[in-house]
């Protein structure tokens, strides 16, 4: 994601989520909440809530990032 990048705005679909920053720092939005996120940390979260991203560092990040289905 490039400085200044961003999602496209809130989505939400069935699954979860698992990511971990490579690189750069971004705010992670989930819901009503908002997560400052820095190289090295880590996220899970339930894809049905609204979720987006934007790159709130001066350099390019980075994140291995892996959306699965809900597990029935």
């Amino acid at each position: 994601i490039e400085a200044g990048g961003e999602s496209a705005g809130p989505i939400q679909h069935a699954g979860e989520e698992v990511g971990y920053l490579l690189e750069g720092s971004i705010e992670l939005m989930i819901g009503e909440r908002t997560f400052r996120l820095s190289a090295g940390d880590s996220f899970v979260f339930n894809s049905e809530l609204p979720h987006w991203y934007r790159n709130v560092g001066t350099a390019r990040a980075s994140i291995f990032w892996v959306n699965t289905p809900a597990t029935f």
